[in-house]
């Protein structure tokens, strides 16, 4: 099997996007998700399902 890596950026603000972003972390072994360092990180950190509780 050929190792093929594809980069996409995909908007998490979105409900598509949202429903990719989960879609893909069912796919651990074969997906990477990378998510952006964020420029005004608190000390309180959130889980990806509270993330998206916060933007929908």
């Amino acid at each position: 099997m050929n190792n093929t890596i594809t980069t996409a950026e995909i908007d998490m603000a979105t409900p598509t996007g949202g429903r990719i972003i989960k879609e893909f972390e069912q796919h651990n072994r074969s997906v990477r998700l990378n998510y952006p360092a964020s420029e005004s990180i608190t000390e309180k950190t959130y889980t990806v399902d509270e993330a998206f509780d916060i933007v929908t």
